[in-house]
């Protein structure tokens, strides 16, 4: 009987009925609704783990850079660092000043022959959405290492995303010390 049903259904020259169309229609609406809602979620959860990623990045890069110019400091000169600057001698005679630059970030600059210095060229790169916003550093002259803290990454709305020493964590007490290898 069922079958017979089935059949002059198949067979029929009759349209669907509005009970059918409206439904077919609410279950399409629905389906449809999910995947929008499934697709915007995933944007969403994607542009985060990238920005992260990106910050990750650029954090690691600028402590690979800092690294690379502190650690060749000479320590027969005079090397001062406090607060967002470092001024040091390179073996070859050059003074050179690292400071932070609220629109360039972590910069380098070399002192020129008349006292003044060069304009000061960015460390890393601005990466699109993020940059570095802070950074601290000293220098223990006993053991001849830089202390850096307090080294932050940001987006454009000002939202801190990764840092050491960024007070997200109260026990967060990361301190990075870079040898300095010409002592």
């Amino acid at each position: 009987m069922n079958g017979e049903c089935i059949y002059r259904k198949i067979n029929s020259k009759d349209g669907f009925s509005l009970t059918e169309t409206l439904t077919t229609l609410l279950i399409m609406s629905l389906v449809g609704i999910m995947i929008t809602t499934g697709m915007a979620t995933a944007v969403k959860a994607y542009r985060q783990v990238t920005e992260y990623a990106d910050a990750e990045s650029l954090l690691s890069n600028t402590i690979v850079l800092l690294t690379d110019e502190l650690s060749y400091a000479d320590t027969q000169k005079t090397i001062q660092a406090s607060g967002n600057t470092a001024t040091f001698f390179l073996i070859d005679d050059r003074e050179v000043r690292i400071s932070f630059d609220e629109e360039k970030g972590i910069c380098k600059s070399y002192k020129k022959t008349d006292g003044t210095y060069t304009s000061p060229e960015p460390l890393v790169s601005y990466q699109n959405n993020e940059f570095i916003t802070n950074w601290n550093v000293s220098y223990n002259s006993t053991y001849n290492y830089f202390e850096i803290e307090k080294l932050w990454v940001e987006n454009k709305k000002n939202e801190r995303i990764i840092g050491i020493n960024d007070n997200t964590n109260p026990d967060d007490d990361i301190v990075i010390k870079i040898q300095v290898i010409n002592g």
